[in-house]
């Protein structure tokens, strides 16, 4: 699904199609995935930005309207995610990250999809700063998202450091 062409009703398909879970992780790679080919081209975040400014106006539209409250939940929480990730976008544009290398994009939780890993349960990884971790897949359900702040982006890569050094 391209974000720059999809519609609100073809976008609600796909909530109403997968668990809040496997949606919530499908954005974060997403996210990450942009991102990295953004910064790799050396476009810088702009486009991802707007995207993620796009889909937060498709998405803020949506939860206006009458809906089931199982997708009414799952906008709520991608709301509440893509809110932190423009967030992200501009604070990383104000702080001039350019490169995948910078240290500026690699504090930031980054998740990656390897459909090449034949093993499920590594496919899917976290990384912060040094650390990387397994996803675990642990089943969370439709729950309401932490909302997410520059502290608790710091308190998040604080704790990351802690386990990876263990």
């Amino acid at each position: 699904m391209d974000i720059d062409t999809v519609t609100s009703d073809e976008y609600m398909e796909w909530l109403d199609k997968y668990p809040a879970q496997v949606i919530a992780l499908t954005a974060e790679i997403w996210w990450s995935n942009q991102m990295e080919m953004a910064l790799s081209d050396g476009k810088g975040v702009d486009s991802v930005e707007k995207a993620v400014s796009a889909t937060l106006s498709l998405l803020a539209d949506s939860v206006l309207k009458d809906q089931p409250s199982i997708r009414r939940k799952k906008i709520e929480a991608l709301i509440t995610e893509f809110v932190h990730k423009r967030d992200t976008c501009r604070r990383l544009a104000a702080t001039d990250v350019k490169s995948p290398s910078d240290f500026g994009w690699l504090q930031c939780m980054r998740f990656y999809f390897d459909p090449k890993q034949p093993d499920a349960v590594r496919c899917c990884i976290v990384k912060i700063a040094n650390a990387q971790f397994y996803y675990g897949f642990e089943y969370l359900g439709i729950q309401e998202r932490l909302v997410r702040t520059p502290l608790t982006d710091r308190c998040y890569l604080t704790m990351t450091q802690a386990l990876h050094s263990r």
